[in-house]
């Protein structure tokens, strides 16, 4: 399975001046690296411009931090604030990060999450589905956590579908640390494990080994080689990290020779 790198660059940069000078930089190492993908997923903002640097063939790709569930073939849009998903198709966007811990912390439902899964399948985008646990208790009750996540978000889903999904695997408890705080490799696995587990449950064990699975939560060079080799995971979904283009490179070379 092809490894991908997913940069979320939150609210970041500061102006239009600095998101040129970061993707043009990340442009450059994709041209290095074309057999691993790399997402960036800018400000709304920026996507129009920044889809006019982009390559037909490169391996790096544009995508958005969410979209909104409501049909645009309803006609009616009062939606003050909200982006469709056919205007992220038409700034040039290929994925769609869903259901960020960010996002959820602001009220954002398992239910809703479904409906931005399917308007974003509908229009020809790469969900990329965030889940995650608040805590890692003793007592396994995250696992529960999990399983509501992914049956409630996934819900309906077609089983043909499920190839056109990326799942992200981003404990709350893991996100803003030290990357030494980070979940180590092993755990990873047991929960790439569970995942897929669910998934078969939903859609049968061949789909759900297909399905690429990737980790976020303080990912970095640091780190970066335990979580893919030992946690068997096909990429990463990097925050902070994913501005700093030396970080970026260096997480490429790591990613191009393990």
């Amino acid at each position: 399975m092809k490894k991908i790198i997913i940069g979320n660059w939150k609210m970041n940069p500061e102006n239009l001046i600095l998101a040129r000078k970061i993707f043009s930089e990340i442009k450059k190492l994709s041209k290095k690296f074309p057999k691993i993908d790399i997402v960036v997923c800018p400000p709304f903002v920026y996507l129009s411009d920044l889809k006019n640097k982009i390559d037909k063939v490169s391996s790096l790709k544009l995508g958005a931090q969410d979209v909104f569930w409501d049909n645009p073939e309803t006609g009616s849009r009062p939606f003050t604030g909200e982006i469709s998903a056919s205007m992220l198709r038409d700034a040039g966007v290929k994925y769609v990060i869903l259901g960020h811990s960010e996002r959820r912390s602001m009220g954002e439902t398992n239910e809703e999450v479904n409906k931005k899964i399917k308007i974003a399948l509908g229009a020809g985008l790469t969900p990329i589905i965030c889940i995650g646990e608040k805590e890692h208790d003793i007592d396994g009750k995250f696992f529960e956590t999990l399983k509501i996540q992914i049956k409630d978000t996934l819900n309906k889903i077609k089983k043909s579908d499920l190839q056109k999904i990326i799942i992200a695997y981003e404990p709350i408890w893991a996100i803003g640390k030290n990357e030494s705080e980070s979940m180590k490799g092993e755990d990873l696995y047991q929960m790439a494990i569970f995942i897929r587990k669910i998934l078969s449950e939903m859609f049968g064990q061949v789909e759900a080994f297909k399905t690429p699975i990737v980790y976020g939560g303080s990912v970095s060079p640091f780190n970066v080689k335990d979580i893919i080799s030992e946690g068997h995971v096909s990429g990463i979904l990097a925050g902070r990290s994913s501005l700093e283009s030396q970080k970026i490179a260096e997480i490429l070379d790591i990613l191009s020779i393990i």
